[in-house]
């Protein structure tokens, strides 16, 4: 997201020991730090229907607030690429 101007917008990934979930994230401020957060994440178990649940509802709530967040900081600077 640097590389096309984007800052301070959330980056994240999904790390997996079998059926173990952890989703760390990393975000670029405006001081040029990249900052992650990979320590204490709530780890899903998602072999069991709570966990599996749980891990469905966050990626909605990814898809649905953080999408929208993302594409309008696109937005933003899509001039810029073009």
């Amino acid at each position: 997201l640097q590389a096309v101007g984007i800052a301070n917008v959330p980056v994240y990934g999904v790390q997996t020991d079998g059926p173990i979930i952890v989703l760390p994230a990393a975000i670029l401020r405006d001081d040029d730090f990249v900052y992650l957060f990979e320590r204490l994440v709530e780890r899903l178990d998602i072999s069991t229907p709570l966990g599996a649940w749980h891990y469905a509802t966050i990626l909605c709530r990814l898809a649905e607030n953080h999408a929208k967040v993302l594409e309008k900081k696109f937005e933003e600077v899509r001039e810029t690429l073009v």
